[in-house]
């Protein structure tokens, strides 16, 4: 397991393209996009676990990407606000949805 610090979600989703699509970010709650974020690798049959220290399972990172594929669709590829992708990226991991 390799621990990546990224301070913010907000730092965490501008970097999402450097992180492999396997890693897990773990995100300190309440969530916004100033909470304290962590980005983890884990090694061949790691299991991602809920929690790492008392910082709750996020996502992974390709569900990041996926969302803010869509939330890009769904604007006519325009770029979007970083405020409004933190949103749509909370709105997913709090429902599993994306956000309309």
């Amino acid at each position: 397991m390799k621990l990546i610090e990224e301070n913010t979600l907000e730092n965490a989703i501008k970097d999402i393209d450097s992180f492999d699509d396997e890693d897990v970010l773990y995100v300190r709650k309440p969530w916004n996009k100033n909470s304290q974020t962590y980005v983890y690798t884990y090694g061949e049959g790691e299991n991602s676990p809920l929690d790492i220290n008392s910082i709750p399972y996020f996502l992974e990172v390709f569900i990041v990407k996926e969302v803010i594929e869509v939330l890009k669709e769904h604007t006519k590829n325009m770029n979007s606000d970083i405020n409004e992708v933190c949103k749509a990226v909370i709105y997913y991991a709090e429902n599993d949805a994306y956000i309309k």
